[in-house]
């Protein structure tokens, strides 16, 4: 991901592939442990999808945190780059 407007796209599936719908898709970037650069969530869809929307203002990790009713909390490392190349999605 690169610095700026953006977005991510992001589908949540159970360990079958089936598609998890009302989960909470959380993304934070934190610029110390008491300042937040960025927080944007989101639920997802019948098909598992959601799409969040932010602005990245510095390089460094987002946190990607998916939790719900009757789900194991996930979280993973999203990282953002200074890059003077930006690549985008046409389609799935």
């Amino acid at each position: 991901m690169v610095f700026g407007p953006n977005h991510m796209q992001i589908t949540v599936a159970d360990t079958g592939g089936n598609p998890v719908e009302n989960s909470f898709v959380t993304l934070i970037k934190g610029t110390s442990d008491t300042t937040e650069e960025l927080y944007t969530v989101g639920k997802t869809d019948s098909q598992g999808r959601v799409s969040l929307a932010f602005y990245a203002e510095s390089s460094g990790p987002m946190t990607l945190t998916v939790s719900g009713r009757n789900l194991y909390p996930y979280q993973s490392q999203v990282e953002i780059v200074n890059s003077s190349v930006a690549v985008d999605w046409i389609r799935w």
